[in-house]
């Protein structure tokens, strides 16, 4: 599963690598742009999430059991957001790198 969803946002990457050939150097700027505000949007959802998951571990280990829930849930929401398209910071760079020699 995890495969399929890395080569579906490879070929998602690729293709609009190549929609962006050509275009005019502001066009490129401002996916760039795009590409940062996605890259700032992922590092929020992981941090975010990896603090509540924690949370819930501890208060799970030291109050209630019922809390290790947390984590359990947001590695589901973690796998469907990956599902959903939600990129790695490895697989954006790789796309801005490319931009980058393109402009």
């Amino acid at each position: 599963m995890l495969l399929e969803i890395r080569r579906d946002i490879r070929r998602e990457t690729v293709a609009r690598i190549t929609r962006c050939r050509g275009m005019p150097r502001q066009a490129l700027q401002n996916r760039l742009a795009r590409l940062d505000r996605e890259s700032h949007i992922a590092r929020m959802v992981k941090a975010n999430s990896t603090s509540l998951a924690l949370a819930g571990v501890a208060v799970g280990l030291l109050v209630d059991a019922r809390w290790l829930l947390l984590p359990a849930a947001l590695i589901g929401l973690a796998l469907h957001l990956r599902r959903s398209g939600l990129r790695t910071r490895t697989e954006m760079e790789a796309e801005r790198r490319v931009l980058r020699g393109m402009s």
